[in-house]
């Protein structure tokens, strides 16, 4: 693998044509990922991380980096079903045939009927018992939801330890995670989260790899015996736009005001369909789409009933909420009667929907925030104050995702690619989200400067009577009559909250 790798980037440098289709950045990462263990000695002081924009090709790093680290019992770590399911479909066993894995997408390995040995079969976590049945333990590669550790799958993490501080398995004294040799933790912003740090305190003295386009700071104040951050390598997304993701605009001059009167709401509504129509022109190989972040999951349902009146079937919805309620419905009525059939998660089904494009705009709240791939969506609405820099990065991440049709040449030449639109409302202050999104430093907020009224620019006028007139501008009286105007500063992201 690494020396693919280096053919690859040294290809690519030269200006040659290159056996695969990896983006240089991908291969600069990983090849990093394998310098840094290899000139570093296990147990490592620090949380090596690579910084991959959304929508930079991340997946395909995570694919090739226990390859390139010459792992031989992997844990891949994510913090959603939905990405163990696109990793699971990468690494070649999510899928029905080898060909749909990002080692035959991006040619890694150019004879398809190599692919099965090259492959490694894996086994993804969809549920906690599927540790308590020691499924992790019979597959060299295991995708699994840090969640699935939680509630019964926490007891495991936190009852059931040996006087080592080792976790153990029901059966027998072998810690869960006593065979792996290396953990990759996609999604790494959620660490140091409690769930997510027991687990990879379980990975001291073997090889671990962050993953995130949003990294954490270091803390001020390091917990003696805690690893700090390192950033190994970090992709711009100036190397990546018009590559795999699209450039973006923002927009926040609407002054929306959500109520039950169907005029403001055929108004959002009226927004977004224009935004996507225009996208449509320029690129009608798909039909676009926009996904609309709002506070409350009880918003999601009834903001999309309210478009459904309008265009029927125009709207969805997703939330996490859904899933908690089928969840314990589910077990209700399990106790009620086994033979009752089980209940459907109605957020789970909308989303597949949206994907498979009967709605054009669907709601979100708790879900799809992150590391959900759908290059047909272009417009991202936020209708609620968003303060976290992770938060809104991730979600304006959801339609950066270049149109994949496009690479065909036929459709590329009959189309142009569109840029993604994000939408906010003015009251909100996302501009400032915005601002440190694209610089990397926020903009302050207005300050309100107190103007001199005119009755002081006329004093001013007449203590100065003496002097040449030629040397001294008249200033506009009427200008002069608004009393505030504003003025705006930059400031770092320690000063956000202030």
């Amino acid at each position: 693998m690494i020396n693919i790798l280096k053919a690859e980037l040294s290809a690519y440098k030269e200006n040659k044509s290159q056996e695969t289709t990896l983006y240089y950045y991908q291969i600069e990462a990983v090849l990093e990922a394998y310098k840094y263990y290899d000139l570093n000695s296990l147990p490592t002081k620090e949380l090596p991380i690579i910084v991959a924009p959304t929508g930079s090709g991340k997946s395909g790093i995570v694919t090739m980096l226990p390859y390139a680290l010459g792992s031989r019992k992997v844990l891949i770590l994510t913090p959603s079903s939905t990405i163990s399911k696109q990793l699971a479909d990468d690494f070649g066993f999510g899928v029905q045939t080898y060909n749909e894995s990002f080692f035959a997408k991006a040619k890694i390995v150019s004879d398809p009927k190599n692919l099965e040995s090259v492959l490694e079969t894996g086994e993804v976590i969809k549920a906690t018992k599927k540790i308590k049945a020691n499924q992790m333990h019979w597959a060299n590669l295991v995708i699994a939801n840090a969640h699935k550790f939680t509630r019964e799958g926490n007891r495991i993490l936190m009852e059931i330890k040996g006087a080592d501080g080792k976790i153990l398995k029901l059966e027998n004294p072998v810690s869960v995670f006593e065979t792996f040799d290396t953990v990759i933790v996609d999604e790494a912003h959620h660490y140091p989260a409690k769930i997510w740090r027991l687990i990879i305190e379980e990975f001291k003295n073997k090889k671990i790899v962050f993953l995130t386009a949003t990294p954490r700071k270091n803390p001020k104040k390091q917990e003696e015996g805690k690893k700090t951050y390192k950033i190994i390598h970090e992709i711009q997304k100036s190397e990546v736009e018009g590559k795999t993701i699209r450039k973006s605009d923002f927009f926040d001059d609407f002054k929306w005001t959500w109520s039950n009167d169907d005029e403001l709401i055929q108004r959002m509504y009226a927004e977004i369909k224009g935004f996507l129509s225009q996208h449509n022109k320029l690129d009608n190989s798909i039909e676009h789409q926009a996904m609309v972040l709002v506070n409350r999951k009880a918003e999601a349902r009834q903001y999309s009933e309210h478009l459904n009146k309008i265009e029927p079937q125009i709207a969805t919805y997703c939330t996490s909420m859904e899933s908690a309620k089928v969840k314990k419905d589910s077990q209700e009525s399990k106790k009620e009667s086994k033979k009752k059939k089980p209940i459907k998660d109605s957020s789970k089904i909308n989303e597949k929907n949206f994907t498979n494009g009967k709605h054009q705009i669907m709601f979100v709240c708790g879900k799809l925030i992150e590391g959900y791939s759908n290059s047909k969506v272009s417009v991202c609405v936020i209708l609620r104050n968003v303060r976290s820099t992770i938060m809104f990065t991730q979600f304006v991440g959801r339609c950066l995702r270049l149109n994949e049709k496009r690479k065909e040449d036929n459709i590329a030449k009959q189309t142009q690619e569109v840029t993604a639109q994000i939408l906010s409302l003015k009251r909100h202050d996302q501009y400032r989200m915005w601002g440190w999104y694209t610089t990397g430093k926020f903009p302050r907020r207005p300050k309100k400067v107190k103007l001199p009224s005119s009755d002081e620019l006329e004093k001013e006028i007449s203590d100065e009577e003496e002097t040449d007139d030629d040397e001294n501008e008249e200033p506009d009286l009427e200008s002069a009559g608004e009393s505030e105007t504003e003025s705006y500063e930059e400031t770092s992201e320690e000063e956000m909250d202030e």
